[in-house]
């Protein structure tokens, strides 16, 4: 077993920034549920998973875990008892977060209101639902990654995860990654190609206000899981760091040409 992790002193003020950049409150709050007491159903080609409860509840929450339980859990996908976590869960992107982000999204966690709220069964299709599957997954899809030393990049693929989103899946829930941020079709709700939106005419700036204020070079305004995104994640970093991660997306558009009056291929509803 590995050692302990370094508990470090967690900003529990960034933490909450974090979480939002992660959409951690989006999945693991059910409609018109208490914030972070799980049971919204993360729909997808398999079938349907509860995101559980991460409230500091302690006997249905995380408030019986230790730092080192929460760190396992992010960077190796496991539980407190060593149980492998499924793969709607994208700890394969938060393996890639800082030492820093992890102890400052643990201390905001730990200051949530506890909720005692049983944590519901998925509902997914054999195989799908069997530990064979979540091993296999594992064998094939799942690496950890250091967090990447540019800073839009550690920002997209660590605790923005956006190509968890963004990028096709193969057929057993395993990123596509020639072609991150080309979309995919997978349920809930299709995610558009951001190369193809912001390829043709959209500047670094252009993708900086999406992420400040929601709206697009057209005018048109975000919404749905995107539009809680950019307020409770988003728009809190700093200008800096919406720079570095505006300048991230673009260039995963290789073939992008600058058109300042063009027309952006996408409304709201797209988002």
């Amino acid at each position: 077993m590995e050692p302990a992790a370094e508990v470090l002193a967690g900003d529990p003020a960034r933490g909450e920034v974090i979480a939002g950049l992660g959409a951690c409150g989006a999945c693991h709050t059910a409609e018109g549920g208490e914030p972070f007491a799980g049971g919204y159903g993360i729909e997808t080609k398999f079938g349907t998973f509860f995101a559980p409860n991460i409230t500091p509840d302690a006997t249905t929450g995380i408030g019986g875990w230790s730092y080192d339980d929460f760190v396992h859990a992010l960077r190796d996908g496991r539980s407190p008892r060593g149980r492998p976590y499924v793969a709607a869960f994208p700890y394969a992107a938060y393996t890639r977060m800082s030492d820093a982000d992890l102890a400052d999204l643990w201390a905001y966690l730990r200051g949530v209101a506890p909720v005692e709220a049983v944590e519901r069964a998925n509902e997914v299709r054999w195989p799908y639902d069997t530990r064979f599957a979540t091993a296999a997954w594992r064998t094939f899809e799942f690496r950890r990654e250091p967090p990447a030393e540019d800073r839009g990049e550690y920002l997209a693929t660590g605790p923005g995860h956006c190509g968890e989103c963004h990028t096709p899946r193969n057929a057993i829930g395993g990123l596509r990654a020639r072609r991150e941020f080309q979309g995919a079709d997978d349920p809930p709700e299709p995610s558009p190609d951001l190369t193809a939106i912001i390829g043709e005419g959209w500047s670094q700036s252009d993708v900086v206000e999406l992420l400040t204020s929601g709206m697009a070079p057209d005018g048109d305004m975000i919404g749905g899981v995107m539009r809680g995104l950019v307020v409770d994640g988003t728009s809190r970093l700093s200008v800096s760091d919406r720079e570095a991660l505006a300048a991230y997306v673009l260039s995963r558009a290789p073939n992008r040409h600058a058109k300042p009056d063009a027309e952006p291929p996408s409304d709201g509803e797209d988002w």
